[in-house]
Order: structure tokens, then sequence, then C-alpha cells
């Protein structure tokens, strides 16, 4: 009887043995490498030399010295709308939704700080690297970035691509 029940649990605790997942080191020396997208390992443009003023400084689609290297294309801007954030003293921001020529293309908006007529032009672009082959397939976004510190007073009107896209009254 003891044969058996040896011959059955030493087959069996061998087969469990196998099956259990292996054991690594508390610290096995590999650490999380962060990864960043497409051109975000580039430096960011200081504010004196920023084509983009009223930027934030981790926005995406902030203007780079670096786009110099890639080839500027069309975003096809199908809605736009501008927000009050509900904020002392108010805060504004444009929200752009649209679609890019492909995924490799990456999305601009240029916030220009409003003119003598109080007008703020907001270009919304794309740029890509010529020498990288993508499928060509559109590529939704969906965006928002600051339109700045806006001094109350005066009618501000916002426009996205020469597009009268609305108007601020702080």
């Amino acid at each position: 009887m003891l044969r058996k029940t040896l011959t059955f649990l030493l087959p069996t605790a061998a087969l469990l043995a196998a099956c259990a997942p292996a054991t690594l080191p508390a610290d096995s020396g590999v650490k999380d490498i962060p990864t960043a997208p497409p051109d975000e390992a580039v430096s960011r443009p200081d504010a004196g030399a920023s084509p983009q003023p009223v930027a934030e400084p981790d926005d995406p689609s902030a203007p780079r010295p670096s786009d110099a290297a890639l080839s500027r294309g069309q975003a096809f801007v199908d809605s736009y709308e501008v927000l009050t954030l509900e904020t002392f003293p108010p805060q504004y921001r444009i929200r752009v939704k649209g679609t890019l020529p492909t995924p490799c293309h990456q999305l601009r908006m240029a916030v220009s700080p409003p003119d003598a007529a109080g007008n703020i032009e907001v270009e919304v672009y794309s740029v890509v690297d010529p020498n990288v082959t993508c499928a060509q397939v559109l590529q939704d976004f969906e965006h928002s970035v600051s339109l700045g510190n806006l001094p109350p007073g005066r009618e501000y009107v916002v426009l996205v691509n020469d597009q009268p896209a609305g108007t601020i009254l702080p």
C-alpha cells in the first residue's frame, strides 16, 4: 500500500513543482525605463524662442524647434469650442477635434497672443518625418490648449485657421 501511494505522490509532486511559477530575486537589476512619444526626448523650447507664447510647458501639441527637421502637413479640423473654466480669474481654452492625415503625423497648435484688434489666432497643423513610411489612415484627435491670460475690459475673437471660433468677454 505504501508503495502504491509513493508511486502516485512522487510523480504528482514533480508535475506540480514543474508548473509552479519561477521566483525571481527581489531586485534583478532591471529598472523601468520611461518611454516618451516621438519627439518628447528633444529639449523643450524656452519661452523666448517659442512661437507659442501661451503654451503650457508639457503640452504635446506645442511647436518645437525640432519641428524644423520635419515636413509640415495638414490637420483637418472638424469642430472647435471655446471653453471658460470656472476659476478666478477665469481661464480660457480652445478644444479642437479633427483628423490627421496618418498616424505618423503629430498635432501642433500654435496660439498667438491677442493682437491690437483683440484677435487670438490658433493655428492647427501637423508635422511628420518625411523619411518614414506610414499607413495611409486618418487619425482622429481631440485636444485643448490654453488661450493665455486675457485682461478684462475688451472683447476677444478666437480664430482657428482663420475661421471665427467664438468670442470671449472677460
